[in-house]
């Protein structure tokens, strides 16, 4: 698939979108595989790092993906190779990331809510449990 990314451009979104996708998948193996060839794409092609971001950011952000996908993600980010002229790609690595963490952060603070709200629901059995949302946020 990488050699077809590399040598066909005019498909090259469309292999580019089934190749990042290989990242989300839940083999380690195959994850790994599509890290290499991304790498491999981005070595022929350093130019093309703007448009491989941008792919693996949509995939990072699709709704129900699951965190692994979003781990193998970020490990292949981090090997991107910057130079002192790409100030504007280093940037939107740097505000995808800190995205990113505010996700993860605000995904596992509902969950922490959720889990003290069915413990209060179930242990106490108190019917008029209320909680005011904006105190935390």
């Amino acid at each position: 698939m990488s050699q077809l990314l590399s040598e066909n451009p005019e498909q090259e979104q469309l292999i580019l979108a089934q190749l990042v996708n290989k990242l989300g998948d839940p083999q380690q193996s195959v994850a790994s595989k599509a890290i290499h060839y991304l790498q491999q794409v981005l070595k022929k092609h350093p130019n093309m790092q703007p448009v491989v971001l941008e792919e693996v950011e949509k995939m990072i952000f699709r709704p129900n993906i699951q965190s692994k996908a979003q781990y193998y993600s970020i490990c292949f980010l981090i090997q991107f190779h910057l130079s002192l002229d790409d100030k504007k790609l280093a940037t939107n690595l740097i505000n995808l990331y800190f995205c990113l963490f505010k996700v993860r952060k605000k995904i596992n603070f509902l969950k922490t809510l959720m889990t003290l709200f069915q413990f209060d629901r179930f242990a106490s059995r108190r019917e008029n449990w209320s909680l005011d949302f904006c105190k935390f946020c």
